[in-house]
């Protein structure tokens, strides 16, 4: 049985970039869930329509509350692995930077059909 893999992703603010990451971290996890963290914009709408799961704050509760859901909605489900995005919406500023693609080397993934 192949272990069960989720991504937690909070985000805040991030309709521009969120669908990039929830799209490309989404080829490596068996789920990817996201803490909108009380946005004013679209980016619970538009990770749903993507097809992560989206817990929703009704409003900004900060990083440490999002970590906080994430971590409670993971326990329940039992997974294998959990990959925390720490601010994966953030364009990269060093090539050595972690972006999310890497997972696939981070988690030795290689043999793994994407």
């Amino acid at each position: 049985m192949k272990p069960t893999i989720i991504a937690c992703i909070p985000a805040y603010d991030e309709e521009r970039t969120i669908a990039r990451v929830v799209i490309e971290v989404g080829r490596y996890v068996d789920k990817v869930i996201v803490c909108d963290d009380g946005s004013k914009d679209l980016t619970g709408e538009i990770a749903g329509r993507l097809g992560a799961e989206v817990i929703r704050h009704e409003r900004n509760m900060g990083y440490g509350a999002a970590l906080h859901t994430l971590f409670k909605r993971a326990r329940e489900i039992d997974p294998d692995v959990m990959v925390v995005l720490l601010n994966p919406c953030i364009p990269v500023l060093h090539r050595d930077q972690l972006k999310p693609c890497s997972l696939i080397g981070l988690l030795g993934l290689h043999g793994r059909q994407v």
